[in-house]
C-alpha cells in the first residue's frame, strides 16, 4: 500500500513558508497508481506562484 505526500511552499529558500499535505482519501495499491492521482490532485489545485513537489511512500504493514 502507498500514501501520497505533497509539500507545498511560498518561497524555495524558506522552509517557514512550506506545507506538507497527507492525500486523506485512501491508500493505492502501486506507486504508479499513487504517483498519477497526486499529481493529478496536485495539477486540480490549481496553485500559481508556489513551489511543489510530490512524492509516494510506501505504508510498511502491521501484524494483528
Amino acid at each position: 500500500m502507498w500514501i501520497g505526500l505533497i509539500l507545498i511552499c511560498g518561497s524555495p529558500v524558506d522552509v517557514r513558508t512550506c506545507d506538507v499535505l497527507v492525500r486523506t482519501h485512501g491508500t493505492f495499491p502501486t506507486l504508479q497508481a499513487c504517483a498519477s492521482q497526486v499529481k493529478t490532485d496536485l495539477e486540480g489545485m490549481g496553485l500559481q506562484n508556489i513551489y511543489t513537489r510530490y512524492k509516494c511512500y510506501q505504508m510498511q504493514g502491521q501484524s494483528i
